[in-house]
């Protein structure tokens, strides 16, 4: 093989190639000088020297540039054998070739095994170098490549890993271990757990690209609010967190809430849209003396929880008495997951009754929790906590089938009520998990009764934040013969787009208006409009919350169609509705 089939590395944007020779004969320094004279000149090779493998070693550990070593075996102070061992310890991608007269096997052998990459046997044929540093440069270059490869590939996965990939912020996993680097220093910091307001509502409503825009700029809006050394992550679809590192105290950390919230009080204006959206900011410090930093988060959230319940752009730092309410949150949650295996729940029934024929014509099924200690928890205290640990799928599939079940034996039992049906509150979560559609079928095969007997009653805030799936799952439910109730109609974001568009059968107005109509001319005005709503759409209409006959002639002077309330009878338990329907049937036949 001739020089003229080697390409020439003639790259000018290629860096120089820097090669360390190692070797105590100072002809051999003059020959590769002569030989290599036109790719020094051009820069192409660098070449540096060493007598023995004591003063290579120090050239490689301090200089740290080489791309390969040409070395001799039989040298002073340190032989090019011992030399090969430890340019493997300095650089794994270094590659070296030995240059020896000694080329017996046993050397050639042990210089292969010991990290060689090639073996020249002396007297040196300067062709053969030549190719010799070519392919062992190209192979260097090659491997390092794949090399970085390999590490832009590591830092993409650790990337993907710790960061957020909308945000670019560090993610739950990264923010929790800057904790732990701070209880490890055992120094002071506080974390701020944030929220979005109204995030899945702008991102139901305007959609998926504004919301997610919405988050990318409130976070730039926060940065601006945080000292340098503080950790801005992104702990949840909606929810942020804030590390500030060595903060000094509460006053600090108070006037830097104030500004996140000062920050968020203007609107956004992204893709042509007019965007509100403020925050809830928990804070927990370092004095909370949590032993995890798990703990030290969820301190946090438990203070933004809290901020909650004051209202929009409010902050709550954490202290004992909400943690003592967190333990309680969480043994309620593990309370309940054994109470609907272990049927610790009982239904009880609200009558329904004709304003017209003041006869019982349906019920609404409350469900009511029999804690072994605590007695009778009603539905306020542990609806919301089912919702937020999943829960309510399970609860809502037992009210459901428990429901249909009694319901049907009733109508059985009395032919005057043959008609009767079943008001069933349904969540959200309930509402669009997959199969709901076919738990409800099978449930009513079960018993043997059609869709007709069940009314399922829907809030308001469900429809905004779903609307497009909710009227799929409803085009289902309608195919079943089952009813469709919005309930609290009148106290959240109403939209007549959803009673144009959605095959809703019914409405409840809202106990408030009722309670409030006879002082408020405004609030009868407001239940007049929502009645004559209805009636204009063909829906009927259910007033909540009747206690006073005055009330009940007003709503029939309205034109309002059923009532439920305490006025008729209270939520009663299972067991006493039979008694109740057979004093109803007396008064039919009489």
């Amino acid at each position: 093989m001739t020089l003229k089939n080697i390409p020439a590395n003639n790259n000018a944007n290629k860096p120089s190639a820097k090669i360390l020779v190692v070797d105590d004969e100072q002809l051999l320094q003059y020959i590769i000088q002569q030989r290599f004279r036109h790719q020094i000149r051009a820069k192409e090779y660098i070449f540096d020297y060493a007598p023995n493998g004591v003063i290579a070693i120090e050239k490689l550990q301090t200089d740290g540039t080489f791309d390969m070593v040409l070395t001799d075996i039989n040298m002073p102070e340190m032989d090019g054998l011992t030399l090969l061992n430890k340019i493997m310890e300095i650089d794994l991608t270094l590659k070296a070739v030995v240059m020896s007269a000694y080329g017996d096997m046993e050397n050639i052998r042990t210089a292969m095994n010991r990290g060689a990459f090639d073996f020249l046997i002396k007297p040196i044929d300067l062709d053969d170098l030549e190719i010799t540093i070519t392919k062992t440069l190209a192979f260097i270059e090659q491997t390092r490549a794949r090399q970085q490869e390999l590490d832009t590939a590591r830092e993409r996965l650790k990337h993907q890993a710790f960061y957020d990939s909308l945000t670019g912020l560090p993610n739950q996993i990264l923010f929790l271990d800057r904790i732990r680097q701070c209880l490890s220093r055992e120094q002071k910091f506080a974390i701020l757990s944030l929220d979005v307001e109204r995030y899945r509502l702008i991102k139901s409503s305007l959609g998926r690209t504004i919301g997610e825009q919405l988050l990318v700029e409130m976070v730039e809006r926060v940065r601006h609010c945080m000292p340098s050394n503080a950790t801005l992550a992104r702990t949840g679809s909606d929810e942020f967190a804030i590390l500030l590192d060595r903060v000094c105290n509460e006053k600090d950390i108070h006037l830097i809430a104030e500004s996140i919230h000062q920050s968020l009080s203007t609107p956004f204006a992204i893709e042509g849209e007019i965007v509100s959206s403020t925050t809830r900011i928990g804070i927990a410090s370092s004095d909370a003396d949590c032993e995890q930093a798990e703990d030290y988060l969820q301190a946090a959230d438990t203070a933004m929880e809290s901020a909650k319940k004051k209202g929009m752009g409010s902050t709550a730092f954490f202290d004992r008495q909400m943690h003592s309410v967190a333990i309680k949150q969480l043994q309620l949650e593990a309370d309940l997951a054994r109470a609907i295996s272990s049927d610790e729940l009982i239904l009880h029934y609200q009558p329904i009754v004709s304003l017209a024929s003041e006869k019982i014509v349906g019920f609404e099924a409350l469900v009511r929790w029999q804690h072994p200690i605590r007695g009778l928890i009603l539905p306020g205290e542990f609806i919301s906590v089912a919702e937020k640990t999943g829960l309510i799928v399970p609860l809502g599939k037992w009210v459901l089938a428990r429901a249909i079940r009694h319901l049907s034996r009733w109508r059985s039992q009395f032919p005057h009520f043959s008609d009767l049906t079943v008001s069933v509150n349904v969540s959200g979560l309930q509402l669009f998990t997959p199969d709901f559609v076919e738990i409800l079928e099978n449930l009513l095969q079960q018993d043997n009764v059609q869709g007709d007997i069940l009314k399922l009653e829907i809030t308001e805030s469900v429809l905004i934040d779903n609307a497009e799936a909710a009227k799929m799952v409803f085009q289902q439910l309608k195919q079943q013969n089952i009813q469709l109730c919005l309930d609290d109609f009148g106290t959240g974001y109403s939209s007549l787009a959803y009673l144009h568009n959605l095959p809703i059968d019914m409405l409840k107005i809202d106990r408030s208006f009722i309670n409030s109509m006879l002082a408020s001319q405004r609030n009868l005005r407001l239940v007049n409009a929502i009645l004559n709503l209805t009636e204009s759409l063909g829906l009927q209409a259910v007033a909540e919350g009747v206690e006073t006959s005055e009330q009940v002639q007003k709503l029939r002077e309205l034109n309002c169609q059923f009532a439920q309330g305490y006025f008729f009878d209270r939520a009663l338990p299972s067991h006493e509705i039979l008694p109740l329907l057979e004093r109803e049937a007396m008064v039919i036949e009489n």
